[in-house]
């Protein structure tokens, strides 16, 4: 998406469409602070990826969500 403005714009409208139907966004494969950070400014309400965690099993799951609402 970083380097293709037509991604730019096709990411926007999925957004647009999501927030006018009430609905939730969650962008998935996210691997940079950058990407992150533009899906942030364009609305995206969740994300996932690399970036945040790796693939995790459900009992390290649950302490790596546990440690979040800590912090």
């Amino acid at each position: 998406m970083m380097v293709d403005p037509d991604s730019v714009a096709i990411v926007r409208a999925v957004l647009s469409l999501a927030d006018a139907l009430g609905m939730s966004t969650t962008a998935e494969g996210i691997e940079t602070v950058e990407l992150a950070t533009t899906l942030a400014a364009l609305g995206c309400a969740a994300g996932q990826g690399y970036y945040f965690a790796r693939p995790l099993e459900p009992p390290d799951a649950i302490d790596y969500f546990r440690s979040r609402r800590r912090a």
